[in-house]
């Protein structure tokens, strides 16, 4: 994967974290001058959102959840849509409970 030859050099450092996304989806990210692939895709079950502390910053709803999570079917999704805060678009959710996988591009 040549993803490296499409950033300017001056942003290609350990200092600066790098993200690339698909619309609101991350799908790539470096971290400290390596780069990762995500691999498996968010479940859509809300884990990230649910029993959010009592300052959360997006507001907290009834049951403890974060307030802009909303049942859709079968799927847990952020009623925010394209206006989602861009720490939850590159938030990395509980290890324990998020599916979301990444592998480590040579």
């Amino acid at each position: 994967m040549k993803i490296s030859k499409l950033i300017p050099n001056w942003a290609l450092n350990n200092k600066t974290n790098l993200y690339i996304f698909s619309g609101i989806e991350q799908i790539a990210k470096c971290e400290n001058g390596v780069w990762y692939i995500k691999i498996e895709r968010c479940d859509k079950q809300g884990h990230c959102c649910k029993n959010v502390s009592e300052n959360w910053a997006h507001g907290r709803g009834e049951g403890g959840n974060c307030l802009h999570l909303k049942q859709d079917a079968n799927e847990m999704l952020c009623d925010l849509g394209v206006k989602r805060p861009f720490s939850c678009c590159k938030g990395e959710g509980n290890e324990s409970i998020c599916n979301i996988k990444w592998e480590r591009v040579e």
